[in-house]
């Protein structure tokens, strides 16, 4: 099953385009992060991980906190410790990267 299909049914979201920018935006988290020209196998699911973290946080963008009713949320500023442990341990130098 494609990247695209199992974002759809992890959100439940029918909208196609927005999970194809959300998929999107998470392949190019990992290239500048890795220092890679292309998503290695080892990191397609974290680039499922990443773009469902991306479509969870659409409307509290830039929020840190909320309250409201009594109850109080709060988010994280930083990706997930799962996704940032994956991604680093992907990550190739720049001397290595002119090499391939």
């Amino acid at each position: 099953m494609d990247l695209l299909k199992q974002l759809k049914i992890l959100t439940k979201e029918s909208n196609e385009e927005l999970l194809s920018l959300l998929l999107e935006q998470a392949e190019n988290t990992i290239l500048v992060e890795t220092n890679r020209t292309h998503v290695p196998l080892s990191l397609v699911m974290t680039q499922l991980q990443l773009a469902q973290y991306l479509y969870n946080r659409l409307d509290n963008q830039g929020e840190v906190s909320r309250s409201e009713g009594g109850i109080s949320i709060t988010y994280l500023t930083e990706l997930p410790l799962n996704i940032q442990s994956s991604i680093k341990q992907a990550r190739v130098s720049e001397v290595w990267r002119t090499c391939i």
